[in-house]
């Protein structure tokens, strides 16, 4: 039995236990409307606006970001090495169709092509290119959260309630995006109080995968913002982020290329938009719904608003 359907069974009975439907479905019932009751819904004190949006929306239509990621055939990515100056080569060295290269060739003009769009983008409106796009394998490093380090932020997660969404960014923008890194708020005060997945070991419990990730280390980058989900209560923010962190225990695999529906592999925006959308609140917080929910696709979407903007 695959441990993907081992943990949707589980996650499915569990569900049921804290709705008290295997004692009591009446009360299961009465909890479930309850839950799904918007009246009750807690008063927000968020900002309106969301800081920078236009400016970041602008970058992704004119570099053409989500054109390019969802062009991707990922079956052939993994047969490519990626260089930090945008060459490819094959990973495997033996002898080629005339068909693979040309597939090779083509995605590689046009990985070239995306980088130099965001170049000439960020030549002409000032903005920092953030160029460390490889892990050093010849694979993306697409969700990075550990910027250079050298910038600071006031983040505060004193006005939050758990399940909140956090974003960082390190004041430029990323192949994949304008913003960097996700995570959803524990509920806590503890410093190590965002749940998040990552690529990279430094910083952050040094760990590689899905993990918690400390306040203080997300405060050494320049930008910084919390949201929350939009007509939802308190003990529906709370249940999405206990149903997120059943699923994604701390070390699964980190895979930018992970389907949405995968229950073993996770990046970090994933983690915020699978608390919602999975969950029985089923929300989706991606704006676009392409093949991937990318830290942007979380701020532009119509369903989540701000609390704060630090920087």
């Amino acid at each position: 039995m695959k441990i993907g359907f081992i943990k949707k069974a589980s996650a499915i009975a569990l569900s049921l236990i804290m709705l008290g439907s295997v004692s009591n479905p009446a009360y299961a019932h009465h909890r479930l409307d309850d839950a799904m009751n918007l009246k009750d819904a807690e008063l927000q004190t968020a900002v309106t606006d969301k800081p920078m949006l236009a400016e970041y929306l602008r970058f992704q239509v004119e570099v053409g970001v989500t054109e390019f990621w969802e062009s991707l055939d990922l079956e052939e990515m993994d047969k490519y090495f990626i260089n930090e100056d945008g060459s490819v080569y094959f990973r495997n060295s033996g002898e080629k169709t005339a068909e693979e290269i040309a597939k090779k060739k083509a995605f590689e003009e046009k990985f070239k092509d995306y980088i130099n769009r965001i170049e000439e983008y960020c030549d002409k409106s000032g903005l920092k290119f953030n160029k460390n796009f490889t892990d050093g394998k010849g694979n993306f490093l697409a969700g990075s959260s550990n910027g250079d380090g050298q910038g600071t932020n006031s983040l505060s997660v004193s006005n939050c309630v758990k399940g909140d969404v956090l974003l960082l960014n390190d004041g430029g923008v990323q192949i994949w995006g304008a913003i960097m890194h996700a995570g959803i708020y524990d509920g806590t005060s503890s410093d190590l109080c965002i749940y998040s997945a990552s690529p990279n070991a430094a910083a952050n419990n040094n760990n590689v995968g899905v993990r918690w990730e400390r306040l203080s280390d997300w405060r050494k980058n320049d930008q910084a913002w919390t949201l929350y989900v939009k007509n939802t209560s308190s003990s529906q923010k709370s249940y999405a982020f206990d149903y997120v962190t059943y699923y994604a225990t701390p070390g699964e695999a980190y895979d930018w290329k992970a389907s949405k529906s995968s229950t073993s592999k996770w990046y970090c925006s994933k983690i915020p938009w699978f608390a919602y959308k999975e969950s029985p609140t089923g929300i989706d917080i991606d704006s676009d719904g392409g093949k991937w929910c990318w830290p942007i696709d979380i701020y532009n979407s119509t369903k989540t608003g701000l609390r704060n903007y630090y920087s």
